[in-house]
């Protein structure tokens, strides 16, 4: 099969936003390995500037900013505002903000009008990743594609326990 895909714009500096403590996520460090090896510029706001993630040499820049995700999303927002901010001043332009879990991807959607100043954002509905990110949802509610298109409910197919189930 050949496909072809739209060229990479290695210009285009990414920051990699996470909410809350993982420090040995292997998400991030796996998503600042393609970037880099691909020579696009990585930022990441990590929670320690020893993390796996921190530490790659992959990454343009490590910026410390630990959050434990009970925050209110104001605080959030200012911080990673605040993050863009400062880099789109030092870069002249505004950096890819790519959510590496379920809080940032909330936050970014949600918050998208505050923080497009500052980055640039898919166009995700805000409601979005708050549903995906609710597993429970996700089998109960019709409404959602997973549910509908499996109609697990109706058949009774093999699930994950939930703390919802």
């Amino acid at each position: 099969m050949n496909r072809t895909s739209p060229a990479l714009d290695r210009s285009t500096p990414v920051l990699l936003v996470r909410v809350g403590r993982y420090p040995l996520a292997h998400g991030p460090l796996g998503a600042v390995r393609s970037l880099g090896r691909a020579g696009v510029q990585v930022r990441a706001m990590v929670e320690d500037r020893l993390t796996p993630t921190a530490l790659s040499r992959y990454l343009t820049r490590a910026i410390v900013r630990p959050t434990s995700g009970r925050e209110p999303a104001e605080d959030l927002v200012a911080t990673v505002a605040d993050v863009g901010r400062r880099l789109a001043g030092e870069s002249g332009r505004r950096c890819v903000a790519v959510p590496t879990d379920d809080e940032a991807a909330v936050l970014l959607a949600e918050h998208a009008g505050e923080l497009a100043p500052y980055f640039l954002l898919p166009p995700v509905p805000a409601a979005l990743p708050r549903r995906v990110a609710d597993k429970g949802a996700l089998y109960t509610d019709p409404s959602t594609p997973t549910a509908s298109a499996t109609g697990s409910r109706r058949r009774r197919a093999p699930r994950p326990p939930t703390w919802t189930s």
